[in-house]
C-alpha cells in the first residue's frame, strides 16, 4: 500500500550533479526493510537480495527518503535500516571460490541522487559488477545482518 506524498525534498533530485564515488568509512548507508525481517532482535539475512542492494547513502539523504518510491508514493508498512561503510565486508572468500571483493557504488537516479548500490566484483577488478556465488552471498549476509541497526522501525 502507497500514500502519495505532497513534494518530494529537492536534496534528493540529481539535477545534473555528477556520480561521487567517494564514500567515508564512517559514511552511513540507508535501506528499506519490511517488519518480517526483524527477527527476534536481529535482521534476517533474507532481507538482502541479490543481485545489487539498492541503498541510500547518507551524504545526499536523509533515512525517510528510502521510503519514496520513483512515482512518489511513500512506503506503508516499511522502516529503514542503516549500516556504515565500514561494515561493508570488502574482501570475501570461501574454498574453492574467487575472492569477491564488495564496495558501494553511487548510481544516482534523477529523482533519488543519493541511490547507491552495493556492488561485487572479483579480485581482478573486472569493472562489471559480478554475481558472487551462493556461498559468499549467504556470508555477506550473516556478516551484514549483524551490523545493522533500525532507524526507523517497520509497521505491521
Amino acid at each position: 500500500m502507497a500514500t502519495l506524498l505532497p513534494e518530494r525534498p529537492e536534496r534528493m533530485y540529481q539535477r545534473g550533479r555528477p556520480e561521487d564515488q567517494e564514500f567515508g568509512l564512517v559514511e552511513l548507508l540507508y535501506r528499506r526493510y519490511l517488519r518480517d525481517h526483524w527477527i527476534e532482535g536481529h535482521f534476517s539475512d533474507l532481507g538482502f537480495r541479490f543481485p545489487r542492494q539498492s541503498l541510500n547513502r547518507q551524504k545526499y539523504s536523509e533515512p525517510e527518503d528510502v521510503l519514496l518510491s520513483d512515482e512518489g508514493t511513500y512506503h506503508v508498512g516499511y522502516g529503514v535500516l542503516e549500516f556504515f561503510v565500514s561494515d561493508i565486508p570488502t574482501r570475501l572468500q570461501a574454498p574453492g571460490t574467487h575472492v569477491f571483493v564488495f564496495f558501494p557504488k553511487h548510481v544516482p537516479k534523477a529523482l533519488n541522487y543519493a541511490h547507491s548500490e552495493l556492488w561485487c566484483d572479483t579480485e581482478q577488478q573486472t569493472g562489471s559488477y559480478v554475481e558472487p556465488s551462493s556461498i559468499i552471498k549467504k556470508l555477506l549476509r550473516a556478516k551484514l545482518s549483524q551490523h545493522v541497526s533500525i532507524r526507523i522501525i517497520a509497521s505491521a
